[in-house]
Formats: structure tokens, C-alpha cells, sequence
């Protein structure tokens, strides 16, 4: 003959199950989506720093020019500074 047994479970342990077996899937995608953006970013580092490594150089090449190029700079007199036009308001556009 055969025997009947039971088990009792909670109901947020089921619960708990069922997110588990329906999140799995979403779970393997959302840990796929994060490594790329994590690559993503490494590669934006990298492209950052190698900015500033070229910047930097130019920034030594520029430190190197010849001395009288500065004077010549120096030397010139300073452009005027054009007057800027009054800035508009919104009460003068009726008049």
C-alpha cells in the first residue's frame, strides 16, 4: 500500500522559489548587461588617460619653444576688446 506524506512550507520561502525560477533567465542578462557596461567604462578610462598623456606631451613640446617667440607675443600691442551690446530684457522687446 502507499503512504501519504506531507510537508509544511512558508509561504516566503515559496515565494523566495518562484523569484528564483522566474528571475534566473533575467538574472544571467542583467550580469551580461553589467560586464559590458563595466568594459565599457574600462575602455573610456583608458581612452581618458590616453588623452592626458598626449596632452601632456603637448603641453611639454609647447613649454619648449623658443624664448623669442614669447617676447615677439609680448611685444605686440593687446587687441582692443570689442564693447559687448547691452544685454536684452524681457520688458524692452514691446518698446
Amino acid at each position: 500500500m502507499g503512504q501519504n506524506a506531507g510537508i509544511a512550507i512558508g509561504s516566503t520561502e515559496v515565494f523566495a522559489w518562484v523569484i528564483d525560477y522566474y528571475l534566473l533567465e533575467d538574472r544571467k542578462d542583467m550580469e551580461k548587461k553589467a560586464q559590458e557596461e563595466k568594459d565599457t567604462i574600462k575602455k573610456a578610462w583608458k581612452r581618458a588617460d590616453s588623452i592626458r598623456t598626449l596632452s601632456a606631451k603637448s603641453k611639454d613640446a609647447d613649454t619648449k619653444k623658443d624664448v623669442s617667440e614669447d617676447a615677439k607675443v609680448a611685444a605686440k600691442p593687446a587687441a582692443q576688446k570689442k564693447e559687448e551690446p547691452e544685454q536684452l530684457s524681457l520688458f524692452n522687446l514691446g518698446a
